[in-house]
């Protein structure tokens, strides 16, 4: 303040001198929270110059990005959804006309390509907000264990993903007779008396269609030979 009156020193000096005081302080105190968050005492001695980091689950380092020199500026501790040891997250893709079949929690059987013979059950622990702006696929993750540690990361696998139990309209795929863009089945309407109906085929499996709209339980249609009454 003396030098001041006496113009030996800028007053903005001093005030620029009082923030990086006041933003070193902030910067401190910021550390020293994070370090009480991670389980490390702020005030250890200066000889130990060892930090250690605990998991907050069992499993195996297969990355690690950090070296003897390297320094660290900040530390970032993240949640897990998996608490429990031994435990695997698998990532996979849905068709985006399909997200609204895949629910949290719903169970699904992975099979690898490593073990083509074992089945391995888990569940949606995420399904996320977005599309795959390249793929237009819902990007999903899947939870199951991994007791003997046989999982590996980057492994493929098909994932079956398994919906409550519905009553739907089924025929065979050689009864879909396709005309001007449109499915139709031919429909007995009386004795040796068919009609041509448009349907709706929600998807395909092996030789089975499921019908979506179009039919009614019940309805006889010819299975076999429809294309010979589509003229």
């Amino acid at each position: 303040m003396g030098l001041e009156k006496a113009g030996g020193a800028a007053i903005k000096d001093r005030e620029q001198a009082q923030n990086d005081y006041d933003q070193a302080v902030a910067e401190l105190e910021r550390a020293q929270s994070r370090l009480r968050a991670i389980g490390v005492p702020a005030d250890q001695k200066e000889q130990s110059r060892l930090l250690t980091l605990k998991a907050p689950i069992a499993g195996s380092v297969i990355d690690l990005q950090a070296a003897q020199g390297a320094f660290l500026n900040d530390f970032d501790r993240r949640n897990h959804d998996d608490s429990e040891p031994r435990h695997r997250l698998g990532h996979g893709q849905r068709a985006g006309k399909d997200t609204a079949l895949v629910t949290k929690g719903q169970e699904v059987d992975v099979v690898f390509s490593a073990y083509p013979g074992e089945v391995f059950a888990g569940k949606v622990l995420f399904i996320s907000d977005v599309l795959d702006p390249d793929t237009r696929r819902t990007k999903i993750r899947i939870a199951f264990e991994n007791l003997d540690m046989k999982l590996k990361p980057n492994m493929f696998a098909d994932a079956t993903f398994l919906a409550p139990r519905q009553t739907m309209q089924v025929v065979p795929t050689r009864a879909l007779v396709l005309k001007d863009e449109t499915d139709r089945v031919f429909v007995e309407v009386a004795p040796w008396t068919f009609e041509a109906r448009p349907v709706e085929v929600g998807f395909q499996q092996s030789d089975q269609a499921v019908v979506e709209h179009g039919l009614k339980a019940g309805e006889r249609i010819v299975v076999k030979g429809g294309v010979l009454l589509n003229d």
